[in-house]
């Protein structure tokens, strides 16, 4: 699904203003598609035949909701749905021009290595990667390994289930193993807000582990987040005492997790190095004493 295609001049045209039984071309594989609508769906472009290896093929509707969603919040006339790319042969999601970000919605799994490669090539334009990643996919228990990888750079979630102002949000969060451990208040981010990193000393004791990874990864912030919110902890006190809270919860629940960890490992090295041992020698004489 997809909600732009190609006519015949090269000239792009928006799914909601095709002729139903014309055959266009897919801006990514370039196969011939056509469109289609519906009362429940969103008009969109359809293969005619399967194209596995189409990235676009494989997108889904709330997929398509989520673009919708970003085109009404950033500024209409900087803001562009699937941009070709064909120097790099890649469709962007949503191309924010003037501070030349690219938001890249992620609804199904992806490798590790198609996340990197996918940033290495945007960068190659000179446009910088913000992640949208669907809720229902991420944001679980474990930490998936393209996840921890995309979370190096703007990362954010988003609530999707085919509405048609998907939240995006960010959140406080504890992790132990690649796991998340503990989940914090959600804030919601408004993306049409962006900002850079000022000159800050950001004390390790003071704030949150996540607030520190952020911030050493990446310069870049949107209103809201939890990057935005530790640089007004300065002047509310609210949110200053909200951090400090958390930063103090986080503590404990690693140390709790730890301790855990260590009776764990006691109890593998008891069952090991003495009980099993034991049963065997236990075993071993019985069966002696029966002959």
């Amino acid at each position: 699904m997809t909600l732009y295609a190609l006519e015949e001049d090269e000239i792009l045209i928006y799914a909601a203003e095709a002729e139903e039984r014309r055959v266009y071309r897919c801006t990514g594989c370039h196969r011939p598609v056509k469109v289609r609508r519906g009362p429940y769906r969103v008009p969109h472009f359809y293969h005619l035949s399967q194209s596995p290896t189409c990235r676009l093929y494989s997108k889904s509707q709330d997929h398509l909701l989520a673009q919708l969603a970003l085109q009404k919040i950033l500024p209409a006339a900087q803001t562009i749905l699937e941009k070709p790319f064909p120097e790099i042969l890649r469709v962007a999601d949503v191309v924010w021009e003037p501070y030349k970000l690219i938001f890249e919605i992620q609804c199904s799994l992806l490798t590790p290595h198609e996340a990197k490669q996918r940033m290495r090539d945007y960068q190659k334009v000179g446009y910088q990667i913000v992640w949208i990643l669907d809720d229902r996919v991420f944001n679980r228990r474990i930490l998936r390994p393209a996840e921890k990888l995309i979370r190096q750079t703007p990362c954010y979630y988003a609530t999707l289930r085919k509405q048609m102002f998907p939240i995006f949000y960010d959140q406080f969060e504890i992790f132990h193993n690649e796991r998340r451990i503990r989940r914090g208040q959600c804030f919601k981010v408004e993306l049409k807000f962006p900002g850079r990193l000022p000159v800050f000393t950001w004390e390790e004791k003071r704030w949150p582990r996540q607030i520190i990874q952020k911030t050493a990864l990446t310069n870049l912030f949107f209103h809201g987040d939890l990057i935005h919110k530790a640089l007004l902890s300065d002047t509310v006190p609210a949110l200053r005492f909200a951090i400090e809270n958390f930063r103090a919860l986080e503590i404990l629940t690693l140390s709790q997790h730890q301790q855990k960890e260590k009776w764990k490992l006691l109890k593998k090295i008891v069952r090991f190095c003495f009980l099993e041992p034991l049963g065997l020698l236990m075993r071993h004489l019985l069966e002696k004493a029966a002959r």
